[in-house]
């Protein structure tokens, strides 16, 4: 059987999670010793799992380099390991050809059945599993944001009475500022000041540990517990000793609870930000937001770090290639119903990222004031 090659700081981390393809292992810790190996041994090789970060860049591209001027080499299919996405990480590995790009320690059985169709020559297998990050450089239309420009100021100044109510109730309703800013990620993983009008206590981040028992798009123990029988038997290094990957995957997915966080009727909510958050009218300082180019009029919800951090995965990435906006697809869809869910809602974020357009924009402008009326505190 074929050996695989593992380079990286703790190169045995890495074939650890693989233990069930039963395939010799080769450990480098740089690409030095991984060429050395390569030249006396290029038939016996099946493919390479290289580690790479911010601080193994220059020996990828090393070892990429020489890899690539011999035909024989560069037919060895490289697979990357990273600790973090990275979208410079993923840029770089489409750039030397790498096949795929994994989150290190989430490896799953599917690393498991892509590696063990190299070992056995499978030649209809995809190859490039590494999500297309070209349209996360996407640049707005002139008429995206022109209409922006107008529609924001033109907003602004019909709404600026309204502005100044909202900012004297605020102060009445309860003790704080009058606007909440938090960091959000939008487009490309861009992350900007965010703003909107304060409708919790001053406290409310705090308390959302208390509430994560709450969340409506918390996840049943049930769903949690992914290929109970494979993962119960595979180890993973931790600093305290070793754990089998279902206790790592459901550790993981309890502290992170969903990606989405919302609790109905919740307590945190003053009087008065009950109303504007039923209302929509805490969004109404995201024009500024508008007008400084960080987001737009339509377009997907920008995320909480927390929650973007969540959603680096091929399948979702894809939401990040649209602008950040006020208001979007799945806003207009289903607004205010409980049974949203978190793919719903994401899927519906892709969709608008493939296809938005001019009309498909003025559609939804149209539909925003009659969803803004929520019907359900949620």
């Amino acid at each position: 059987m074929k050996s695989i090659i593992c380079v990286g700081q703790e190169p045995f981390a890495l074939a650890r999670p693989l233990q069930s393809l039963n395939a010799p292992f080769i450990m480098c810790r740089d690409s030095q010793e991984a060429l050395s190996y390569l030249y006396e041994h290029v038939k016996d090789t099946a493919a390479i799992l290289f580690e790479l970060s911010n601080e193994t860049v220059e020996a990828f591209k090393q070892l990429r380099y020489q890899m690539m001027k011999q035909p024989d080499l560069e037919a060895i299919p490289v697979i990357v390991i990273a600790p973090f996405f990275s979208l410079n990480l993923v840029r770089l590995s489409r750039k030397f050809k790498a096949k795929d790009f994994f989150i290190y320690p989430m490896i799953n059985t599917s690393i498991s059945n892509r590696i063990a169709k190299i070992i056995n020559d499978d030649r209809n297998m995809n190859t490039i599993a590494i999500p297309n990050t070209d349209q996360l450089n996407w640049q707005i239309p002139l008429w995206k944001r022109a209409m922006d420009i107008v529609g924001a100021g033109l907003l602004i100044l019909i709404l600026l009475p309204v502005f100044m109510i909202i900012a004297l109730c605020i102060r009445l309703d309860s003790k704080g500022p009058i606007f909440y800013i938090s960091k959000r990620a939008g487009h490309g993983f861009r992350i900007f000041d965010f703003y909107k009008f304060r409708s919790m206590r001053v406290d409310a981040d705090s308390a959302v540990k208390d509430l994560k028992g709450q969340n409506q798009y918390q996840k049943p123990d049930d769903e949690l517990i992914l290929d109970e029988a494979i993962a119960s038997n595979t180890l993973l290094m931790e600093d305290k000793g070793y754990i089998t990957e279902h206790q790592a995957r459901k550790a993981k997915a309890k502290a992170s609870a969903s990606t989405f966080f919302k609790v109905e009727n919740d307590p945190r909510i003053t009087p008065f930000g009950a109303f504007i958050r039923n209302t929509s009218l805490d969004e109404l300082p995201q024009l500024f937001n508008v007008l400084k180019g960080d987001m737009s009029l339509v377009g997907n919800r920008p995320l909480p770090l927390y929650e973007a951090e969540m959603l680096t995965s091929d399948e979702w990435v894809l939401r990040f290639s649209a602008p950040a906006g006020i208001t979007g697809l799945w806003q207009v869809s289903k607004r205010g119903q409980k049974s949203m869910s978190e793919e719903e809602r994401k899927s519906l974020d892709i969709v608008y990222a493939r296809n938005f357009s001019f009309w498909l924009d003025c559609k939804i402008l149209l539909k925003t004031l009659p969803a803004a009326i929520q019907r359900s505190k949620v």
